[in-house]
């Protein structure tokens, strides 16, 4: 119990006093003062009790509302999501990451084809990982043709064919690139050849379109299907002759790309050459008409007519 200054003198010199001379009065100023020491005792421990009694109260809050975040209905969604699938969430997190921060340090590596930085940072959960446009690590790789990263990624068991958010597999971005050697390594490790996107797009419609003929030779020494037709129907020669690239119509035309198939506006690669030529003249793309004319499966002349005559001079 703390003893005041004053109540230490009281008892050294006032209290022996008093006690000798009135003793009655003595009783009672001490029986007084024990009275107030006790309600101040008991004022102290009322007031440390409320304390604790406050802390554990916040700490309770504290708990529940931690609690409470783990268990957020996102996360409830989620994990009844998971339990139905049969899926571990715990594992899943692992097996599948998905636009984690800590992965973008390992994307600016293979993007700019630092092969010593990624083999620092790889860990075995970050090899299918995927960034904002859900692209794979090869993604990145082979957009901007490092074969050696490339390389590496698959033989840590990359997967090739992962499609990105428009549909688009590593092959798709190769070809759009035009990253001849890029394809090669994806086509001899397995790639699928005719692939679609959600447009429906192959490979071969990216490299036409382009103008990529030495992805397209490699893509059609591959077998690529030089039918397949995309959302509006259009083939890889629709592409080709759309640009006025005679030397890929061609290419196209000597691995049998049908000269008279027809889009969903009902028009054929020469219509689509015709038209190219009307509209924009200064191409001069006589020479891909001229070509497209001799060919057998293209129809009779006559039905052409209306629209050469529209055409500058052939």
């Amino acid at each position: 119990m703390i003893i005041s200054h004053g109540e230490r003198a009281c008892r050294l010199f006032f209290y022996p006093c008093l006690k000798q001379v009135e003793p009655k009065l003595y009783s009672k100023i001490r029986k007084y003062v024990s009275e107030v020491n006790e309600s101040i005792g008991d004022a102290r421990r009322q007031l440390v009790g409320y304390l604790l009694e406050k802390d554990k109260v916040w700490f309770e809050n504290s708990s529940e509302w931690h609690q409470e975040k783990k268990e957020s209905p996102r996360r409830k969604k989620r994990e009844r999501t998971n339990k139905k699938k049969g899926k571990n969430p715990q594992l899943s997190r692992t097996a599948n990451p998905r636009k984690d921060h800590a992965d973008v340090g390992i994307f600016d590596a293979v993007a700019k084809g630092y092969l010593s930085e990624l083999e620092k940072t790889w860990r075995d959960n970050d090899i299918d990982a995927l960034n904002s446009s859900s692209e794979t690590l090869l993604h990145v790789a082979t957009a901007n043709g490092h074969l050696r990263i490339m390389e590496y990624l698959i033989s840590k068991g990359a997967k090739i064919d992962v499609k990105d958010r428009k549909g688009r597999t590593p092959l798709h971005r190769a070809a759009e690139k035009g990253h001849g050697d890029a394809v090669k390594v994806l086509l001899q490790r397995g790639a699928k050849i005719n692939a679609v996107t959600k447009e429906w797009v192959t490979p071969l419609h990216i490299a036409s379109q382009r103008g990529h003929t030495d992805v397209a030779q490699q893509l059609l020494h591959h077998k690529a299907d030089v039918s397949v037709k995309d959302k509006q129907s259009k083939s890889p020669l629709h592409f080709a002759a759309e640009r006025g690239d005679k030397t890929m119509v061609e290419i196209l035309l000597n691995a049998n790309a049908d000269p008279s198939t027809q889009d969903k506006e009902k028009k054929t690669p020469l219509h689509t050459a015709i038209t190219t030529l009307h509209i924009a003249a200064e191409h001069g793309h006589s020479n891909l008409i001229n070509l497209l004319l001799t060919q057998p499966r293209v129809p009779a002349l006559g039905c052409m007519c209306e629209l050469i005559q529209l055409t500058p001079q052939l």
